[in-house]
Protein backbone atom coordinates (compact mmCIF):
# COMPACT_ATOMS: atom_id res chain seq x y z
CA UNK A 1 0.00 0.00 0.00
CA UNK A 2 1.56 3.35 -1.06
CA UNK A 3 1.93 5.06 1.66
CA UNK A 4 0.56 9.15 1.82
CA UNK A 5 3.45 11.98 1.76
CA UNK A 6 2.86 14.09 5.08
CA UNK A 7 3.65 17.71 4.62
CA UNK A 8 4.12 20.34 6.92
CA UNK A 9 0.76 22.23 8.27
CA UNK A 10 1.94 25.59 7.43
CA UNK A 11 -1.71 26.91 8.53
CA UNK A 12 -0.81 29.60 11.35
CA UNK A 13 1.64 31.39 8.89
CA UNK A 14 -0.20 31.24 5.42
CA UNK A 15 -3.28 33.13 8.06
CA UNK A 16 -1.19 35.49 8.72
CA UNK A 17 -0.09 36.86 4.95
CA UNK A 18 -4.12 36.81 4.44
CA UNK A 19 -4.57 39.02 7.00
CA UNK A 20 -1.34 41.07 6.03
CA UNK A 21 -3.43 41.06 2.29
CA UNK A 22 -6.91 42.02 3.60
CA UNK A 23 -5.45 44.99 5.45
CA UNK A 24 -3.52 46.26 2.26
CA UNK A 25 -6.54 45.51 0.10
CA UNK A 26 -8.49 47.78 2.64
CA UNK A 27 -5.76 50.02 2.89
CA UNK A 28 -6.02 50.48 -1.07
CA UNK A 29 -9.50 50.37 -1.40
CA UNK A 30 -9.94 53.79 -1.79
CA UNK A 31 -7.87 54.33 -3.75
CA UNK A 32 -8.27 55.77 -7.84
CA UNK A 33 -4.40 53.35 -8.12
CA UNK A 34 -5.89 49.67 -6.12
CA UNK A 35 -4.10 48.13 -9.11
CA UNK A 36 -0.89 49.94 -8.79
CA UNK A 37 -0.56 49.84 -5.49
CA UNK A 38 -2.16 46.21 -4.52
CA UNK A 39 1.04 44.28 -4.43
CA UNK A 40 3.87 47.57 -4.58
CA UNK A 41 2.89 49.20 -1.08
CA UNK A 42 1.78 48.51 2.55
CA UNK A 43 2.43 45.27 3.88
CA UNK A 44 2.01 42.87 1.04
CA UNK A 45 4.23 43.84 -1.92
CA UNK A 46 5.70 41.72 -4.62
CA UNK A 47 8.30 40.26 -1.95
CA UNK A 48 5.62 39.13 0.40
CA UNK A 49 3.82 37.45 -2.35
CA UNK A 50 6.09 35.16 -3.76
CA UNK A 51 6.80 34.33 0.26
CA UNK A 52 3.44 33.81 0.45
CA UNK A 53 3.03 31.58 -2.78
CA UNK A 54 6.17 29.59 -2.35
CA UNK A 55 4.84 28.74 1.10
CA UNK A 56 1.29 28.00 0.08
CA UNK A 57 2.26 25.66 -2.99
CA UNK A 58 4.69 23.59 0.08
CA UNK A 59 1.28 22.99 1.72
CA UNK A 60 -0.71 22.58 -1.60
CA UNK A 61 1.78 20.91 -4.03
CA UNK A 62 -1.00 19.84 -6.17
CA UNK A 63 -2.64 23.47 -5.88
CA UNK A 64 0.95 23.96 -7.96
CA UNK A 65 0.87 21.51 -10.24
CA UNK A 66 -2.46 22.79 -11.11
CA UNK A 67 -1.66 25.96 -11.80
CA UNK A 68 1.66 24.88 -13.18
CA UNK A 69 -1.19 22.91 -16.03
CA UNK A 70 -3.01 26.60 -16.11
CA UNK A 71 -0.35 27.92 -17.59
CA UNK A 72 1.28 25.87 -19.37
CA UNK A 73 1.15 27.77 -22.59
CA UNK A 74 2.68 31.25 -21.61
CA UNK A 75 6.57 32.13 -21.08
CA UNK A 76 8.47 33.66 -18.58
CA UNK A 77 6.90 37.33 -19.92
CA UNK A 78 4.01 36.60 -18.05
CA UNK A 79 5.64 35.49 -14.94
CA UNK A 80 4.80 38.38 -12.88
CA UNK A 81 0.90 38.17 -13.98
CA UNK A 82 0.80 34.55 -13.29
CA UNK A 83 1.96 35.33 -9.90
CA UNK A 84 -0.37 36.97 -8.90
CA UNK A 85 -3.51 36.10 -10.24
CA UNK A 86 -1.85 32.65 -8.51
CA UNK A 87 -1.58 34.64 -5.22
CA UNK A 88 -5.32 36.17 -5.85
CA UNK A 89 -6.55 32.53 -6.47
CA UNK A 90 -4.52 30.76 -3.26
CA UNK A 91 -6.65 33.25 -1.21
CA UNK A 92 -9.69 32.16 -1.75
CA UNK A 93 -11.97 30.07 0.53
CA UNK A 94 -10.96 26.24 0.22
CA UNK A 95 -14.14 24.99 -1.51
CA UNK A 96 -13.67 27.59 -4.17
CA UNK A 97 -9.86 27.03 -4.63
CA UNK A 98 -10.29 22.88 -4.52
CA UNK A 99 -13.03 23.18 -7.60
CA UNK A 100 -10.63 25.76 -9.47
CA UNK A 101 -7.50 23.31 -9.07
CA UNK A 102 -9.46 20.40 -9.88
CA UNK A 103 -10.93 21.84 -13.37
CA UNK A 104 -7.45 22.65 -14.36
CA UNK A 105 -5.84 19.31 -13.20
CA UNK A 106 -8.11 16.85 -15.30
CA UNK A 107 -6.71 15.12 -18.06
CA UNK A 108 -7.89 18.11 -20.45
CA UNK A 109 -8.42 20.38 -17.98
CA UNK A 110 -8.89 24.04 -18.71
CA UNK A 111 -6.05 26.13 -19.51
CA UNK A 112 -5.16 29.75 -19.71
CA UNK A 113 -3.52 31.94 -23.43
CA UNK A 114 -2.25 35.23 -22.24
CA UNK A 115 -1.57 37.86 -24.87
CA UNK A 116 0.15 41.50 -24.63
CA UNK A 117 -1.63 42.52 -27.63
CA UNK A 118 -5.49 42.88 -28.13
CA UNK A 119 -7.78 40.15 -29.99
CA UNK A 120 -6.88 40.19 -33.40
CA UNK A 121 -10.81 39.29 -34.89
CA UNK A 122 -12.40 42.12 -35.66
CA UNK A 123 -14.67 43.40 -32.80
CA UNK A 124 -13.24 40.58 -30.86
CA UNK A 125 -13.66 40.50 -26.68
CA UNK A 126 -10.20 41.24 -24.95
CA UNK A 127 -11.34 38.24 -22.65
CA UNK A 128 -13.45 34.91 -23.38
CA UNK A 129 -14.14 31.42 -22.10
CA UNK A 130 -14.11 28.71 -24.91
CA UNK A 131 -13.13 25.54 -26.49
CA UNK A 132 -9.75 25.22 -28.81
CA UNK A 133 -9.72 23.08 -31.94
CA UNK A 134 -9.68 19.61 -30.38
CA UNK A 135 -12.67 20.20 -27.43
CA UNK A 136 -10.57 21.50 -24.69
CA UNK A 137 -11.66 24.10 -22.10
CA UNK A 138 -9.51 27.47 -21.93
CA UNK A 139 -9.77 31.03 -21.24
CA UNK A 140 -8.37 33.28 -24.24
CA UNK A 141 -6.96 37.04 -21.72
CA UNK A 142 -5.56 39.50 -23.91
CA UNK A 143 -4.08 42.81 -23.39
CA UNK A 144 -3.03 41.61 -19.96
CA UNK A 145 -1.07 44.46 -19.02
CA UNK A 146 -3.98 46.78 -19.39
CA UNK A 147 -6.01 43.89 -17.67
CA UNK A 148 -3.89 44.07 -14.60
CA UNK A 149 -4.84 47.87 -14.06
CA UNK A 150 -8.58 47.02 -13.57
CA UNK A 151 -10.21 47.77 -10.73
CA UNK A 152 -9.51 45.63 -9.22
CA UNK A 153 -6.95 43.70 -10.89
CA UNK A 154 -7.65 40.68 -13.01
CA UNK A 155 -11.13 40.95 -12.51
CA UNK A 156 -11.70 39.64 -15.89
CA UNK A 157 -9.77 36.54 -14.96
CA UNK A 158 -12.41 35.83 -12.35
CA UNK A 159 -15.17 36.56 -14.38
CA UNK A 160 -14.11 33.96 -17.19
CA UNK A 161 -13.46 31.30 -14.99
CA UNK A 162 -16.64 31.57 -14.00
CA UNK A 163 -18.17 30.91 -17.07
CA UNK A 164 -15.46 27.69 -17.44
CA UNK A 165 -17.11 26.53 -13.90
CA UNK A 166 -20.42 27.29 -15.15
CA UNK A 167 -19.92 25.15 -17.96
CA UNK A 168 -17.67 22.33 -16.94
CA UNK A 169 -20.04 21.50 -14.14
CA UNK A 170 -22.60 20.01 -17.22
CA UNK A 171 -21.75 17.15 -19.47
CA UNK A 172 -21.45 18.00 -23.17
CA UNK A 173 -22.32 21.06 -24.16
CA UNK A 174 -24.07 23.81 -22.30
CA UNK A 175 -24.24 26.11 -19.27
CA UNK A 176 -25.56 24.84 -15.54
CA UNK A 177 -26.87 28.47 -15.57
CA UNK A 178 -28.93 28.18 -18.18
CA UNK A 179 -31.05 25.56 -16.74
CA UNK A 180 -30.58 26.30 -12.85
CA UNK A 181 -33.72 26.88 -10.75
CA UNK A 182 -34.02 28.47 -7.24
CA UNK A 183 -37.19 27.99 -5.33
CA UNK A 184 -37.31 30.73 -2.39
CA UNK A 185 -39.84 33.13 -0.92
CA UNK A 186 -39.84 36.25 -2.82
CA UNK A 187 -42.14 39.42 -2.59
CA UNK A 188 -43.45 40.63 -6.34
CA UNK A 189 -44.18 44.37 -6.53
CA UNK A 190 -47.14 45.14 -9.22
CA UNK A 191 -49.44 48.41 -9.96
CA UNK A 192 -52.45 48.47 -9.25
CA UNK A 193 -55.50 51.14 -9.26
CA UNK A 194 -57.71 51.15 -5.92
CA UNK A 195 -60.52 53.45 -7.16
CA UNK A 196 -62.21 53.28 -3.60
CA UNK A 197 -59.75 55.91 -2.48
CA UNK A 198 -58.68 56.78 -5.85
CA UNK A 199 -55.19 56.18 -5.27
CA UNK A 200 -52.30 54.55 -7.16
CA UNK A 201 -51.02 51.50 -4.92
CA UNK A 202 -48.66 48.90 -5.43
CA UNK A 203 -49.39 45.17 -4.47
CA UNK A 204 -46.63 43.14 -2.67
CA UNK A 205 -47.49 39.71 -2.74
CA UNK A 206 -45.00 37.15 -0.63
CA UNK A 207 -44.97 33.83 -2.22
CA UNK A 208 -43.02 30.77 -3.12
CA UNK A 209 -41.68 30.85 -6.55
CA UNK A 210 -39.33 28.64 -8.52
CA UNK A 211 -37.55 30.70 -11.07
CA UNK A 212 -34.50 29.81 -13.48
CA UNK A 213 -31.62 33.13 -12.72
CA UNK A 214 -32.75 34.53 -15.82
CA UNK A 215 -36.67 34.86 -14.40
CA UNK A 216 -35.43 35.69 -10.98
CA UNK A 217 -33.89 38.87 -12.86
CA UNK A 218 -36.63 39.50 -14.38
CA UNK A 219 -38.33 39.85 -11.31
CA UNK A 220 -35.77 41.85 -9.54
CA UNK A 221 -36.06 44.47 -12.59
CA UNK A 222 -39.61 44.92 -12.20
CA UNK A 223 -40.05 45.84 -8.44
CA UNK A 224 -36.63 47.94 -8.85
CA UNK A 225 -38.38 50.29 -11.28
CA UNK A 226 -42.15 49.74 -9.95
CA UNK A 227 -40.48 51.27 -6.85
CA UNK A 228 -37.97 53.88 -8.47
CA UNK A 229 -40.97 55.33 -10.60
CA UNK A 230 -43.40 55.06 -7.04
CA UNK A 231 -40.63 57.31 -5.66
CA UNK A 232 -40.51 59.73 -8.38
CA UNK A 233 -44.89 60.39 -7.90
CA UNK A 234 -44.59 60.38 -4.09
CA UNK A 235 -41.63 62.58 -3.50
CA UNK A 236 -39.15 60.58 -2.19
CA UNK A 237 -36.67 60.90 -4.82
CA UNK A 238 -36.18 63.53 -7.46
CA UNK A 239 -35.10 64.03 -11.21
CA UNK A 240 -33.82 66.71 -13.49
CA UNK A 241 -36.92 66.83 -15.94
CA UNK A 242 -39.79 69.12 -15.89
CA UNK A 243 -41.70 66.16 -13.71
CA UNK A 244 -44.79 67.08 -16.04
CA UNK A 245 -46.52 63.98 -14.85
CA UNK A 246 -46.97 65.79 -11.25
CA UNK A 247 -49.48 68.03 -12.68
CA UNK A 248 -52.28 68.66 -10.67
CA UNK A 249 -54.01 68.80 -14.11
CA UNK A 250 -53.59 64.90 -14.61
CA UNK A 251 -56.14 62.72 -12.59
CA UNK A 252 -54.96 59.78 -10.20
CA UNK A 253 -56.22 57.40 -12.92
CA UNK A 254 -54.47 59.26 -15.81
CA UNK A 255 -51.12 58.88 -13.66
CA UNK A 256 -51.33 55.20 -12.96
CA UNK A 257 -51.84 54.66 -16.55
CA UNK A 258 -48.82 56.64 -17.12
CA UNK A 259 -46.90 55.07 -14.65
CA UNK A 260 -47.95 51.34 -16.16
CA UNK A 261 -46.85 52.31 -19.96
CA UNK A 262 -44.03 53.45 -18.65
CA UNK A 263 -42.69 50.42 -16.63
CA UNK A 264 -44.39 47.24 -18.81
CA UNK A 265 -44.54 48.96 -22.32
CA UNK A 266 -41.59 50.49 -22.27
CA UNK A 267 -38.29 49.41 -20.22
CA UNK A 268 -39.39 46.19 -19.92
CA UNK A 269 -39.90 45.20 -23.75
CA UNK A 270 -36.55 45.09 -25.77
CA UNK A 271 -38.05 47.87 -28.25
CA UNK A 272 -39.12 50.70 -25.74
CA UNK A 273 -36.87 53.26 -26.93
CA UNK A 274 -38.45 52.71 -29.94
CA UNK A 275 -41.73 52.88 -28.79
CA UNK A 276 -41.09 55.92 -27.01
CA UNK A 277 -40.17 58.22 -29.78
CA UNK A 278 -43.15 56.82 -31.82
CA UNK A 279 -45.32 58.88 -28.97
CA UNK A 280 -44.13 62.18 -30.15
CA UNK A 281 -47.18 64.22 -30.69
CA UNK A 282 -49.49 61.97 -28.95
CA UNK A 283 -51.63 62.75 -25.57
CA UNK A 284 -49.76 62.16 -22.55
CA UNK A 285 -46.12 62.05 -24.39
CA UNK A 286 -44.31 64.87 -22.50
CA UNK A 287 -45.32 62.95 -19.04
CA UNK A 288 -44.23 59.68 -19.96
CA UNK A 289 -41.38 61.15 -21.47
CA UNK A 290 -40.30 63.00 -18.71
CA UNK A 291 -40.53 59.73 -16.37
CA UNK A 292 -39.45 57.61 -18.33
CA UNK A 293 -36.09 59.52 -18.37
CA UNK A 294 -35.97 60.67 -14.75
CA UNK A 295 -36.60 56.52 -13.85
CA UNK A 296 -33.24 55.99 -15.83
CA UNK A 297 -31.57 59.09 -13.98
CA UNK A 298 -32.40 58.29 -10.59
CA UNK A 299 -31.75 54.24 -11.29
CA UNK A 300 -28.24 55.25 -12.68
CA UNK A 301 -27.28 57.31 -10.03
CA UNK A 302 -28.21 54.41 -7.26
CA UNK A 303 -27.76 51.13 -8.76
CA UNK A 304 -25.33 51.67 -11.29
CA UNK A 305 -23.34 54.11 -9.75
CA UNK A 306 -19.62 53.32 -10.83
CA UNK A 307 -17.53 53.49 -7.54
CA UNK A 308 -14.36 54.00 -9.20
CA UNK A 309 -14.44 51.43 -12.00
CA UNK A 310 -14.98 48.27 -9.16
CA UNK A 311 -17.68 45.41 -9.83
CA UNK A 312 -21.33 46.36 -10.06
CA UNK A 313 -23.17 43.29 -10.34
CA UNK A 314 -26.83 44.69 -11.66
CA UNK A 315 -25.44 46.90 -14.28
CA UNK A 316 -25.26 44.32 -17.29
CA UNK A 317 -28.18 41.99 -15.96
CA UNK A 318 -30.38 45.14 -15.96
CA UNK A 319 -29.37 46.23 -19.10
CA UNK A 320 -29.86 42.23 -20.61
CA UNK A 321 -33.59 42.58 -19.35
CA UNK A 322 -34.43 45.94 -20.55
CA UNK A 323 -32.15 45.99 -23.31
CA UNK A 324 -29.45 48.57 -22.24
CA UNK A 325 -32.34 50.98 -21.08
CA UNK A 326 -31.02 50.75 -17.92
CA UNK A 327 -28.11 49.23 -16.69
CA UNK A 328 -25.75 48.38 -19.67
CA UNK A 329 -22.56 46.15 -20.60
CA UNK A 330 -22.57 43.74 -23.14
CA UNK A 331 -24.02 45.56 -26.36
CA UNK A 332 -27.67 45.28 -27.35
CA UNK A 333 -26.95 42.60 -30.47
CA UNK A 334 -25.39 40.29 -27.90
CA UNK A 335 -29.25 39.73 -25.74
CA UNK A 336 -31.24 40.61 -28.59
CA UNK A 337 -31.72 40.05 -32.74
CA UNK A 338 -34.40 42.75 -33.30
CA UNK A 339 -36.80 42.22 -30.91
CA UNK A 340 -36.59 38.53 -30.44
CA UNK A 341 -34.04 37.16 -27.34
CA UNK A 342 -31.13 35.21 -28.11
CA UNK A 343 -29.35 35.41 -24.59
CA UNK A 344 -30.51 35.24 -21.36
CA UNK A 345 -28.64 37.04 -18.43
CA UNK A 346 -27.75 33.75 -16.61
CA UNK A 347 -24.71 32.81 -17.57
CA UNK A 348 -23.43 36.81 -17.16
CA UNK A 349 -24.93 36.40 -14.13
CA UNK A 350 -23.13 33.58 -12.62
CA UNK A 351 -19.77 35.03 -14.54
CA UNK A 352 -20.07 38.04 -12.87
CA UNK A 353 -20.92 36.86 -9.28
CA UNK A 354 -17.99 34.79 -9.41
CA UNK A 355 -15.96 37.76 -9.83
CA UNK A 356 -17.65 39.65 -7.09
CA UNK A 357 -17.61 36.55 -4.73
CA UNK A 358 -13.65 36.13 -5.82
CA UNK A 359 -12.11 39.12 -6.19
CA UNK A 360 -12.80 41.24 -3.12
CA UNK A 361 -13.90 39.91 0.33
CA UNK A 362 -17.50 39.84 1.06
CA UNK A 363 -17.02 42.31 3.83
CA UNK A 364 -15.28 44.82 1.30
CA UNK A 365 -18.29 44.87 -0.87
CA UNK A 366 -21.16 45.49 1.87
CA UNK A 367 -19.05 48.22 3.25
CA UNK A 368 -18.41 50.26 0.29
CA UNK A 369 -20.62 48.84 -2.48
CA UNK A 370 -23.93 50.39 -0.58
CA UNK A 371 -27.12 49.68 -3.17
CA UNK A 372 -29.66 52.20 -1.87
CA UNK A 373 -32.53 49.78 -3.44
CA UNK A 374 -30.52 46.69 -2.78
CA UNK A 375 -31.40 46.13 -6.19
CA UNK A 376 -30.87 42.13 -6.91
CA UNK A 377 -31.78 40.55 -3.48
CA UNK A 378 -33.52 37.47 -5.50
CA UNK A 379 -31.19 37.25 -8.24
CA UNK A 380 -28.17 36.93 -5.02
CA UNK A 381 -29.68 34.51 -3.59
CA UNK A 382 -30.58 32.15 -6.45
CA UNK A 383 -26.51 32.66 -7.90
CA UNK A 384 -25.40 31.87 -4.23
CA UNK A 385 -27.25 29.01 -4.24
CA UNK A 386 -26.01 27.95 -7.67
CA UNK A 387 -22.56 28.54 -6.30
CA UNK A 388 -22.92 26.32 -3.51
CA UNK A 389 -23.92 23.51 -5.92
CA UNK A 390 -21.09 24.34 -8.16
CA UNK A 391 -18.31 24.42 -4.97
CA UNK A 392 -20.25 20.75 -3.86
CA UNK A 393 -20.11 18.60 -6.89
Amino acid sequence: MKQKVQYPDFTEQLKAYKTRYNKTLMACLNSEHLSEKMFFSGEFTMQVLYEFIELYEKKYPERKQAFKKFFRRNDNGFFHHMAKIKCMSYMLDEKTVVRMSELMNKRNGIYMQLFTESNPVPHGASAYFGRDFWGRPRIMYYEIDSKSRLHPPYKTFFHEFGHALDSLMVRGSGFLSDRFRCTKQAEYKELSYDHSVNQICVNRVKTVYTKTIHEWAELDVQNDIIQAAMDLFQGRISGNSRRRYLSLTISPLKKYYIIDYTVYHLFLKPDGCEQLAGLSGKLYFEEISDLYHDVREVMNKTIFANYKNMIVLPKDLFGGITNNQLGGGHSSDYWFKGNRRINKVSREAFAGYFEYKTTITDSVFQKHLINPYQCMPNTEAALGAMLGVVLRK
